[in-house]
């Protein structure tokens, strides 16, 4: 049956579905049948119209969201590649100090990875401190904490963590992975220097200090009288929801965070288990937790929470400063006699 183009058209209509041909026999037919049922004509060729544009429309919004998605997880891909790459310039050599005999070591953690790091040795020490860097450093950036800590008279032993520097690692899991390192450099202070053992990590360093706990021996644990930990991260996804919503307004940093949770599996694996406060009761000795109130990568809220955990072993000290930095930014700062005060306390304490 042959489409009647004067009525399809009227007065000024367009025939813009079946421009100079034929409709399709099911549409003639629906035309006939809604004519009979009382429809005009010109009605059922406006639902044909809007109907066809509708699904038009359709499919061109869902190939919009399709290209969004995309490209939401295409852009996470590449924050979780950057974010977990390599960091750091290659520490080097121990370089010589006034204020301790250096030595260059190379520690194999129990994976198999070598673990470079640099020893002070300090005459007459109490003991041996080992010193853990944040993230995007090595054990260069601990230098003037290994001069503080030589000044309160121990040693140290200052690592490069995994992925770092010129450390094993094709990917920075923030701490996961380095939590092996920690473990190797215990071992080392505990079988080469004499005198009680002290953690210090920084950010990254505290997160890994905090992760290494379950893993040392009783050995270990027999030595280690404490900890000191800088703006330690409560967990991997928290850190990550906190610094996407700080930098990103809403609901892009909320996004932002969903869709690295998404794609951080392929590169660090599984992140729940990426978690310094679930591993915190398992830290042996007393504990100094060091704050900042203005710290919005570690917030204060979160040091809290491992004082919390702790109990009677953590001392909070907070203080009106940033993220990290704090013991090596000078002396006379109110953090070290906050440190100095602590290791009176730790003396005291501590078993024979």
């Amino acid at each position: 049956m042959e489409v009647d183009q004067g009525w399809l058209e009227g007065p000024g209509r367009e025939v813009r579905d079946f421009p100079g041909r034929a409709a399709p026999g099911h549409v003639v037919e629906r035309m006939d049948r809604s004519v009979a049922c009382g429809v005009s004509r010109a009605d059922y060729t406006d639902s044909v119209l809007l109907i066809t544009s509708l699904r038009r429309w359709r499919w061109r919004g869902l190939a919009a969201v399709v290209v969004l998605v995309v490209g939401w997880l295409g852009s996470s891909f590449a924050v979780a590649d950057r974010l977990t790459r390599r960091h750091g310039a290659p520490a080097g050599d121990a370089p010589e100090v006034p204020f301790a005999r250096t030595e260059t070591v190379a520690l194999l953690a129990r994976d198999g990875a070598r673990v470079p790091g640099w020893a002070f040795d300090v005459q007459g020490a109490r003991g041996t401190v080992v010193l853990l860097h944040p993230n995007g450093g090595t054990a260069a950036s601990m230098r003037e904490v290994a001069e503080l800590w030589a000044e309160l008279g121990w040693a140290s032993l200052a690592l490069t963590l995994r992925a770092h520097g010129e450390a094993e690692g094709a990917r920075n899991d923030v701490g996961w992975s380095a939590r092996l390192d920690v473990v190797a450099g215990v071992e080392w202070a505990v079988s080469r220097r004499a005198g009680p053992v002290i953690v210090h990590g920084v950010s990254l360093g505290a997160a890994a200090a905090c992760l290494a706990a379950p893993e040392h021996g009783e050995r270990a644990r027999r030595r280690i009288v404490g900890h000191v930990l800088e703006a330690p991260y409560v967990d991997l996804v928290s850190a990550v929801e906190a610094r996407t919503t700080r930098e990103l307004a809403w609901p892009l940093g909320t996004v932002a965070a969903v869709g690295l949770r998404l794609v951080a599996p392929q590169f660090i694996g599984d992140l729940a288990r990426i978690a310094p406060l679930g591993a915190a009761p398992e830290l042996a000795g007393s504990v100094l937790l060091l704050s900042g109130l203005l710290d919005t990568r570690a917030p204060a809220a979160g040091t809290r929470r491992f004082a919390a955990v702790l109990g009677t072993r953590a001392t909070l000290v907070e203080r009106e400063l940033g993220h990290t930095g704090w013991l090596a930014a000078g002396p006379g700062g109110p953090l070290r006699a906050d440190l100095a005060a602590w290791l009176v306390r730790l003396a005291m304490t501590a078993p024979e």
